[in-house]
């Protein structure tokens, strides 16, 4: 806090202030304000602890007092008017004299109870942190500043065809062009298309990714090259020499950070490039951190406007609205339409903000979902503390009542049992800040690697002013109630010398509290649950292949090397044959796109007979292309006909169908039943034929939350592929195979990288990993709950039991025998139970019909989970009332009685 700390201290006191019923802000407010700037003189430029125990206590007292006066006027005119004598006599300024002995005699209050101490703070930083730790999270996908100047300008641009079931599907390098020259929102729009290039000249060949990208399209993000400049409209001429920024990653480790690297050659993919400039350290694409960005040479509009294959960035100019737009680019889809009905019918542009196009849906829904789920265990332990604090009710009233008879007012004393709690509270909250900082990179370490880098995670200011509010909220949901009930006396307290309990509000108060954790424990107990048997389904899911032993890896071949379809054919026909040469490689094949990888290109597919000149009477299908022998390699079943074997892509010539294998879910969308469906004709996209010579049952493509979809394969050489995907199937260990297999593929071509390389199944595993991740944090704070909710059941019972001791006494000397008294206190704790469950069953159903989205082969309103947490709940709640009762049935009569 530095010199102007004071003033906003005082301007933000005076702003609490007027939270306090009028009629005591005009009778003491300037006395109040007085005395608090009386004591920040006094500080001057004292210790910031000073300053800072200061304004704790102060705004301590103010909090109670704001609670204290407002009971008054809810109580009654006599009340009130009492609580003003009182609180006019003077006692302003002993009030605030007395900030730093408030705090110490809390410091001295939590010593003398160390284990209700320890148990208060490790409840609540357990409560603080997980909360902590999601906020840190959540906060970066969905709240936090995007990496870019005025990011809230930025938009993605994408395409839906309604008719065909496309949606948020990539924009053409053509229609780009349009979005920005035919509409007036745009002040710049940056599309790009993703790329990999071989750098050779070093010691071996290094595989690079980086985008092409319009010559004006980088300053769309606002961020300068670290050096050099941006591309110019002459770099992007037809015909003009190549040039390249560099991104800073690939600038330090295979430069060394050569500041001279400006104006230098390189050799990519077989072509010389010059060095133009180099991006900052940490500037980050929308979705990747690029080695490089090379301009796309030629007119955009030159372009085909079929190719849906680029992706589109446009800045809005300042004040224009995101509805304006979208209204734009919708009336533009509609004279594309006009203009290229072959391209365009159907399809409609749209714009969304870039975090949204970054994290889709499903992303946002499991972040809300985890974020509501931990606020819950925040509640619980709110409550388990709450509980703590009521069972010392007694004690705390005979004192409240001490402190009433010297003078004291009720708003002093809530506001000294309010400074106790916040002590606690920021005990926990320091932990929880603590403990957040490794929850938050162990739940990074375990997110999907192809997560868009915009997103940076970290602990920061915002996170610590999350877990500020935390604590904060934290003292006033536990500490206010419990407070309130002490303070609530009835002038018995010191005749009973001490020796009165809880009034009956406070052990109702406890109940309550009971059926609260019961009903947030359903509602984390189901949650868990169904996420857990989710995750559970992904991975019993039949995936319509066998990836145990398989080895995947990526091989490039450039076009300088292979400028020909016929060259680049015998190459990977060379390549296939080395490596299927190695011991332990049994099989071996290629394909444009791995199972799992969810970007296969979307087509439409209909009867050839019936479809019409743009195929919008088909179904929607993921395509593919496969090499030979690829469905035997992958362990997928042939239902009929015939696999795409070696020489299949040379059994059609020019305007012949292709042969195609389709798989059994396409079969049952398009086929008449009973039809064969091997040497039927189908269209693709309306115009390119196709005939079926094989059927295979249905490879999971896109994602394991996802249902089977109609799909094509297609033979490889029917479509130029540079890069592909090399599957091998393998009979021996991966670590001793690999090897050899890296010098079979450069044994063929030594300039040749491979990268990217998985065995299936670890790739199988990535693609479950955010859904294992949340059903772990769902399961750990149902567990947590669990456990919570059974220690708040067993706390209330057994404290209701001591508070009942003469009853039950009374109860045994009368007759009832042990198990009567045992019944008694499991039935009464065992309702509480219950009500708690029946209300939990409502907001289980509502968190859980939350992450419909998100769950694979179970229902929100799954009856077995259901029947097991409300079997695990009502165990724990038997366990937590019966051991109570237990001691209950124990008491014996006479010393019940002698208590009295």
């Amino acid at each position: 806090m530095g010199s102007a700390e004071p003033g906003r201290g005082l301007a933000l006191y005076r702003k609490l202030l007027r939270l306090l019923p009028r009629e005591f802000v005009e009778g003491c407010e300037a006395e109040i304000l007085e005395t608090v700037e009386a004591m920040v003189r006094r500080l001057g430029r004292g210790s910031i602890l000073a300053r800072i125990r200061f304004w704790t206590g102060a705004y301590a007292d103010l909090a109670g007092r704001i609670v204290a006066e407002w009971w008054r006027v809810l109580r009654g005119p006599a009340v009130r008017d009492a609580g003003l004598e009182t609180e006019t006599s003077g006692g302003m300024t002993m009030m605030f004299g007395n900030v730093l002995a408030d705090l110490r005699f809390a410091f001295r209050s939590t010593r003398r109870r160390p284990f209700f101490a320890i148990a208060a703070v490790l409840t609540l930083a357990l409560g603080i942190g997980v909360n902590t730790t999601i906020f840190s999270v959540v906060d970066t996908l969905l709240f936090r500043p995007l990496p870019y100047p005025e990011y809230e300008e930025l938009v993605g641009i994408w395409n839906a065809n309604v008719e065909r079931g496309w949606n948020h599907t990539d924009v053409s390098l053509a229609d780009s062009w349009d979005y920005y020259h035919r509409t007036s929102g745009f002040e710049g729009i940056l599309a790009y298309d993703r790329r990999t290039a071989t750098l050779t000249g070093g010691d071996r060949p290094e595989r690079i990714s980086g985008h092409g990208v319009n010559w004006d399209g980088l300053p769309v993000l606002g961020i300068d090259p670290a050096l050099g400049r941006h591309f110019t409209r002459e770099d992007a001429t037809p015909g003009a020499p190549r040039v390249a920024i560099l991104g800073h990653g690939l600038w330090e480790r295979s430069f060394g950070s050569d500041p001279a690297i400006l104006g230098t050659d390189l050799v990519m993919e077989g072509e010389t490039v010059t060095i133009v400039g180099v991006m900052p350290a940490g500037y980050v694409f929308p979705q990747t951190i690029p080695d490089f960005w090379v301009p796309i040479q030629g007119d955009l509009r030159d372009q085909r406007r079929d190719n849906f294959g680029n992706l589109a960035v446009a800045r809005m100019k300042p004040g224009v609205e995101l509805a304006m737009v979208q209204d734009e680019l919708a009336e533009l889809s509609l004279r594309l339409a006009e203009e290229y009905p072959e391209a365009r019918a159907g399809w409609r542009s749209y714009a969304e903000p870039v975090r949204d196009g970054a994290i889709r849906a499903e992303g946002q829904q499991i972040a809300k979902v985890l974020m509501a789920a931990v606020f819950l265990v925040l509640l619980l332990a709110c409550a388990n503390v709450a509980n703590l604090l009521l069972a010392q009710a007694g004690g705390r009233r005979s004192e409240a009542a001490v402190r009433a008879a010297l003078g004291a007012s009720r708003g002093r004393v809530v506001a000294q049992l309010l400074t106790e709690s916040l002590l606690l509270a920021i005990m926990g909250g320091v932990i929880g800040l603590i403990c957040a900082r490794w929850g938050v990179d162990a739940i990074v370490s375990a997110l999907p690697s192809d997560l868009p880098m915009i997103f940076q995670f970290s602990t920061d200011w915002r996170t610590a002013t999350f877990a500020l509010a935390a604590t904060v909220g934290a003292t006033l949901l536990f500490g206010l109630l419990p407070a309130l009930r002490v303070t609530d006396l009835d002038g018995t307290e010191l005749r009973d010398g001490g020796r009165g309990g809880p009034s009956r509000k406070t052990l109702r108060t406890g109940g309550v509290l009971v059926v609260v954790q019961s009903a947030l424990a359903m509602t984390l107990l189901v949650a868990g649950g169904v996420m857990v048997k989710s995750v559970a389904g992904m991975y019993a899911k039949d995936l319509g292949m066998d990836p145990d032993g398989v080895l995947t890896f990526r091989v490039g071949a450039s076009e300088s090397r292979y400028p020909e379809a016929e060259d680049l054919a015998v190459f990977y026909e060379e390549l296939l044959e080395s490596v299927a040469r190695v011991p332990g490689v049994t099989q071996v094949s290629t394909v444009l796109r791995v199972p799992l990888s969810g970007s296969n290109t979307i087509v439409t597919v209909a009867r050839g007979d019936a479809a019409d000149p743009d195929g919008a009477d088909g179904f929607a299908g993921r395509l593919n292309y496969v090499g030979p022998e690829y469905f035997q390699t992958m362990g997928a079943t042939l239902v009929s006909g015939a696999p795409i074997v070696a020489g299949t892509e040379n059994e059609f010539g020019e305007g012949d169908p292709v042969p195609a294998v389709v798989n059994r879910t396409l079969v049952e969308r398009i086929m008449a039943d009973g039809q064969d469906p091997v040497g039927a004709l189908l269209a693709l996209n309306g115009d390119r034929p196709l005939r079926v010579i094989g059927v295979v049952e249905d490879i999971v493509e896109r994602g394991l939350e996802s249902p089977a979809e109609s799909a094509v394969y297609l033979p490889m050489n029917a479509y130029t592929v540079r890069n592909k995907v090399v599957v091998a199937r393998l009979e021996s260990d991966l670590g001793a195979t690999l090897p050899a297999i890296q010098r079979a593929v450069w044994s063929v071509d030594p300039t040749v990288p491979l990268y990217q390389v998985s065995p299936m199944e670890d790739y199988i595993a990535s693609r479950v990993s955010p859904f294992r991740l949340m059903a772990r944090l769902l399961g750990g704070f149902a567990l947590i709950s669990l456990v919570l909710g059974g220690i708040g059941i067993y706390g209330v019972t057994a404290h209701s039991v001591g508070q009942r001791r003469h009853e039950i006494g009374v109860r045994v000397a009368l007759g009832a025998g042990r198990s009567d008294v045992t019944s008694m206190v499991v039935r009464s704790g065992l309702r509480r139970v219950v009500i708690g469950m029946a209300f939990g069953s409502l907001l289980a159903l509502g968190l859980a019909q939350a992450m419909a989205g998100v769950l694979v082969g179970v229902s929100p309103r799954d009856p077995v989970t259901y029947g097991i947490v409300v079997v695990l709940l009502l165990g724990v709640g038997i366990l937590g009332c019966y051991l109570p009762a237990r001691k209950a049935a124990s008491i014996s009569p006479v010393e019940a009685l002698g208590e009295v």
